[in-house]
């Protein structure tokens, strides 16, 4: 295999995905294929997992057939899945900003932030300051998941700049002065989001994962420098909660996640016309496809009008975007907004962002990967991963020793018959 095959698997409440891309030289991505399934129910709760021993057996089946269709594909039979990428991207997931002083003797080397951050690792795990997201539904850890704690891990801790004796820098590799003070943006969740995760890999044995965090992989892959410079935000509107990350002057200055998602609408819709959850889907999905001449009939529901539905949209979106704006606070997004996840298609999403952030807002490019069906919205988490892997996630199939024992048999038992020729 002259390319690399990169794989990663999305773990979505609604929906499990797992998909191949070819990388080459040139970072261009080529989708081999996408296997998906939806999310068994209950198992998958806002990132979630509550059910790992079947979401364990629905990778593993996933995994099994996407390897069969990259091999059929690629015109491969030998073709075999090692390993793979996945994304945490809980509802707890979330940044905090730590800084620490530090008197300086010397001159500042490589070494000096190495055992800073040493030290500020070995401090962050050892402190309890996690803190809940509210909403006006309450707080969601402790009302909804059960092995509620309070306890967090921490997953990254990403340099955000330097301050030596009162004047700001971005490296102080061999500057000398008396007081350091070193910025980090820690990134969080639950302790319980990343032993289940765990648990999950470990009964996969046949394949080993490879963390990433879903927001940086998003960001990565499809912000541009100039966006991160001029303050820019990228939203995952998903299914159960909403990721935000923020940039402010090219650094990262927030990560974080709503446990709202576009399902909430639907759920939303569902109990105030007393109808099943599959109906209320498809009129929520339709308020981005049809005009209040056309409603009746793409939605077959004479009792309930488009303006009716729009409001309970609006209603939950403007929850979600007050969210935002409290976390976010008074950042100018000069850079725009950048809008992603399958609830992205909800127009009147977009058009309530621009409105309220006084921002541009715009869908993702997928300039990056060739033309392909996949390039959708709901799919830019795994595509950034895909996007993202730098190691080579599959191999060729050994030929069993067994099998090498009897070819070398057999290579000795035709040597000895073209020797009795030649005696």
């Amino acid at each position: 295999m002259s390319e690399k095959i990169i794989v990663a698997i999305d773990l979505g409440s609604s929906r499990l995905v797992a998909a191949a891309a070819q990388k080459g030289d040139n970072q261009k991505i080529t989708i081999v294929d996408l296997c998906e399934k939806t999310t068994p129910k209950n198992c998958i709760r806002r990132g979630v997992v509550c059910n790992i021993e079947k979401i364990a057996d629905e990778i593993v089946l996933l995994l099994k057939k996407l390897q069969t269709s990259v091999a059929n594909k690629l015109n491969d039979s030998n073709i075999v899945i090692k390993s793979f990428y996945y994304a945490v991207n809980g509802h707890s997931l979330r940044s905090e900003s730590f800084s620490k002083n530090i008197a300086i003797k010397s001159i500042i080397t490589a070494n000096t932030l190495k055992e800073i951050e040493k030290q500020i690792i070995t401090d962050l795990q050892s402190e309890n300051i996690f803190q809940e997201l509210q909403t006006s539904e309450g707080l969601f850890d402790a009302a909804q998941f059960e092995d509620f704690e309070k306890i967090s891990i921490l997953h990254r801790l990403i340099s955000n700049g330097f301050n030596l004796d009162g004047n700001d820098f971005d490296n102080v590799i061999n500057k000398r002065g008396d007081i350091l003070k070193v910025n980090y943006l820690g990134i969080r969740s639950k302790s319980t989001l990343e032993e289940k995760l765990k648990k999950i890999f470990e009964k996969t044995k046949n394949f080993s994962a490879q963390k990433e965090i879903a927001l940086l992989a998003l960001a990565e892959t499809f912000l541009s420098d100039e966006e991160k410079n001029n303050n820019c935000l990228l939203i995952d509107f998903g299914a159960n909660c909403t990721s935000c990350i923020a940039f402010e002057k090219g650094k990262l200055r927030d990560l974080f996640v709503i446990p709202f998602g576009s399902q909430n609408i639907t759920k939303d819709i569902s109990t105030l016309y007393s109808v099943s959850e599959e109906k209320s889907e498809v009129l929520k999905i339709n308020l981005s496809l049809t005009t209040n001449d056309t409603w009746k009939n793409k939605t077959e529901e004479s009792t309930i009008s488009r303006k009716q539905i729009e409001n309970v949209a609006m209603g939950r979106l403007m929850e979600i975007i007050q969210l935002i704006e409290g976390r976010i606070g008074n950042l100018e997004l000069n850079g725009g907004i950048v809008l992603t996840g399958g609830g992205s298609k909800l127009i009147c999403f977009a058009d309530l962002l621009q409105t309220k952030l006084l921002a541009e807002v715009r869908n993702i490019s997928y300039d990056n990967f060739t033309a392909s069906e996949f390039a959708k919205p709901e799919n830019a988490l795994i595509l950034s991963l895909l996007s993202n892997g730098e190691q080579n996630c599959c191999e060729q199939k050994e030929i069993k020793t067994k099998d090498k024992k009897k070819e070398k048999n057999l290579n000795n038992v035709w040597n000895k018959f073209g020797n009795m020729f030649n005696d």
